[in-house]
């Protein structure tokens, strides 16, 4: 971490790193990449359908690619998560009928469903976000992946999938389909490319993705419980702590102060925190 907070000291000095960083929140960030002021930008796979796209729609000749984050000597690795799902929902024990939160669920993916598409449009009441739980079919990116790059390698003119995952796969198909022809008669260049470069691309965004995981250049982060106690009452301020420390080193601050970082870290919880994931780990997680 400290070699690593080193260069970002180096290249903040030389202007590669935007001398006002600190002082930008997300919307400032996003409206430097719409205008073409950023360069290189650290997101997920689907950064190209957000905010990418934005700056492909002012500047048309933009041209965004794909990489495998950097590591010191060579690629690095991803930290992913252990357990993909991050909240819960339960259903009071006096509901009447208990069995209706299941069957929402089911009926949220079923609508995805061909059969259904000329049915669940926003004009006849199927407004996605009125349901709180937003389900994910765990499936759904690779199936759009797999479908879309079936049907336009095999020169296809619809898609002919039936399952629930048909009305994104269909969209994203759509989509492809105008960006590739330069047709921007339907929507702009930039909603085009970027449901195509973050979904479907072989280069893009989940192909890149996809490359990843096939090459194993990721790491689990195995602890998956709920926080600590100690992380309920410290966490956020260690946060604070590292946030603030990594800021003044990175604008300037000698890079031993990272050493001081350590120290305080470790006194005001980062210690306690460490043990009590550890004991977790050996207790839970490797039954």
């Amino acid at each position: 971490m400290k070699t690593a907070l080193g260069k970002l000291q180096e290249w903040y000095k030389e202007g590669v790193l935007d001398k006002e960083f600190a002082l930008k929140d997300e919307n400032k960030a996003v409206e430097d990449i719409t205008a073409g002021k950023v360069g290189i930008s650290y997101g997920e796979w689907w950064y190209p359908n957000w905010p990418l796209n934005m700056n492909v729609d002012k500047d048309p000749k933009a041209d965004w690619i794909a990489l495998q984050i950097p590591g010191l000597d060579g690629p690095g690795k991803s930290l992913v998560p252990k357990m993909r799902s991050n909240r819960l929902y339960g259903v009071n024990k006096n509901m009447k009928n208990p069995e209706a939160a299941i069957k929402l669920i089911n009926y949220f993916i079923e609508v995805g469903n061909k059969k259904y598409m000329e049915e669940n449009k926003p004009e006849n009441g199927f407004v996605y976000n009125w349901f709180n739980p937003r389900i994910y079919n765990p499936t759904e990116i690779e199936t759009v992946y797999t479908e879309v790059n079936k049907a336009l390698d095999g020169k296809q003119t619809e898609i002919t999938l039936e399952d629930e995952n048909y009305k994104p796969v269909a969209e994203v198909f759509k989509a492809a389909n105008y960006y590739l022809a330069g047709d921007t008669t339907e929507y702009t260049k930039g909603v085009n490319w970027g449901q195509y470069f973050s979904r479907a691309a072989k280069d893009g965004g989940w192909g890149t993705t996809r490359m990843i995981k096939e090459k194993g250049a990721y790491v689990n982060n195995e602890f998956y419980a709920l926080p600590t106690a100690t992380q309920v009452e410290k966490g956020m301020q260690l946060d604070k702590l590292m946030q603030e420390s990594f800021t003044k080193i990175i604008m300037g601050a000698p890079l031993d102060e990272f050493d001081k970082f350590v120290d305080s870290w470790k006194t005001l919880g980062g210690d306690k925190i460490t043990q009590e994931v550890n004991d977790w780990y050996s207790k839970e997680a490797v039954k």
